[in-house]
């Protein structure tokens, strides 16, 4: 659970699962995702499992335990073996997600018309966003407030006990920590609860729908001179996911994760405070 909430909260890793989440959900291969723990590799990690997909960002294995992306600058060195591939982690998503791009200077934007039909699309755009918004809300309200594992609540109070710093309690789960036994119960839960799973799942999709429908709006605002109304007409659903994000796991308060998760820049308006998966027994391609 440490790794699906740091997922959640580092802006490359969302970024890499955001990517692979879209490429698995469409197409003549889609499948539900709902029931899948999916997850990015850490640096010096070795993933075995059958390959599935490749993004730009990445490369996803399905292994006993999940759908799990590894940094597309490490699929040249996975091997072919029983049946599936090894590869050994060696970079991180954020340098392989992040090598400088040159891009031709924009010329300075004019704002476009804003006129009656510009006025509904608007409407449109911030009523999805708002009911998006809402759906990410109860997500984080349902996994916080009626966890389906009482690991939840042992995960909190490692938390209190590292006074707050959640990235040292996180640290601490791994083996050999000072929380390395709930490290344990967390990979039992993930494996032997599909609710758990399910729930903590539908914790990271709701929140990039949402983070989709407010990005979509605010471009519509930029493009038209109003990014300030949109981001005052938000600031309502911005505050009440921070409120609810806030005892979210984290080394980061609420208002921070929902700009990390959303990829958006700082929200000067929200000051207020699995199941395993089955394995596929089909020929998949190379990850190369």
């Amino acid at each position: 659970m440490a790794v699906l909430l740091t997922d959640a909260t580092d802006p490359a890793r969302a970024r890499a699962l955001k990517e692979l989440m879209q490429d698995l959900g469409s197409g003549p291969a889609a499948r539900p995702l709902d029931d899948l723990v999916i997850r990015t590799a850490a640096p010096g990690e070795t993933v075995f499992g059958i390959f599935k997909s490749r993004t730009s960002l990445s490369g996803a294995f399905e292994t006993p335990d999940g759908i799990v992306a590894v940094p597309v600058a490490d699929l040249r060195n996975a091997v072919r073996q029983d049946g599936g591939y090894t590869v050994s982690v060696r970079s991180d998503f954020v340098t392989a997600s992040s090598a400088p791009v040159l891009r031709p200077v924009p010329r300075p934007m004019t704002p476009a018309v804003f006129g009656p039909a510009e006025e509904k699309r608007e409407r449109a755009l911030l009523a999805h966003a708002k009911e998006e918004g809402r759906k990410a809300a109860a997500s984080l309200h349902a996994f916080w407030s009626a966890p389906p594992s009482l690991v939840c609540r042992n995960i909190e109070a490692a938390i209190r006990q590292e006074g707050g710093d959640a990235a040292q309690a996180f640290n601490g789960m791994k083996a050999g920590g000072r929380h390395a036994a709930l490290g344990k119960e967390i990979e039992k839960e993930l494996r032997h609860n599909p609710t758990f799973a399910r729930e903590l799942g539908k914790v990271q999709k709701d929140m990039a729908a949402y983070g989709d429908s407010r990005e979509k709006v605010l471009a519509f605002g930029a493009a038209h001179g109003r990014e300030t109304d949109i981001l005052t007409d938000l600031a309502g659903t911005d505050r009440e996911i921070a409120r609810h994000a806030s005892r979210t796991p984290t080394s980061e308060p609420g208002r921070a994760l929902i700009q990390t998760l959303t990829g958006q820049p700082a929200l000067n308006a929200t000051e207020d405070p699995t199941g395993r998966p089955s394995l596929s027994s089909a020929r998949t391609p190379g990850p190369g």
